[in-house]
């Protein structure tokens, strides 16, 4: 191609609006940089543990507000706290005359 129809093509282009990506094209990027770095094996255990550490926070936190909701509800029926409620097993347990 000689100078001239090169120029031409450059201005022509120059002159075409930008090329969209189709939907959802940033995610297959991003899933293919994963599985091409899963592939490689370049992954360590603290990078895997990195990419769990928001999966496990959230369910510490659905535990312990399951955990608060419960510790209220049974104070609420006046069912006794978990060191009294023990306390009275274990006597019930260790005084009763039949033994275990």
């Amino acid at each position: 191609m000689n100078e001239r129809k090169l120029n031409a093509l450059f201005r022509a282009a120059r002159q075409l609006p930008p090329p969209v990506p189709e939907p959802g094209f940033e995610n297959r990027v991003l899933a293919a940089v994963r599985a091409e770095a899963a592939q490689a094996g370049d992954e360590s255990w603290f990078t895997a543990l990195g990419a769990m550490l928001p999966r496990f926070a959230w369910g510490a936190a659905t535990v312990i507000v399951f955990c608060v909701a419960a510790d209220w509800s049974a104070s609420a029926f006046g069912v006794p706290g978990l060191t009294d409620g023990l306390a009275r097993l274990a006597d019930q347990w260790l005084l009763s005359a039949t033994g275990f």
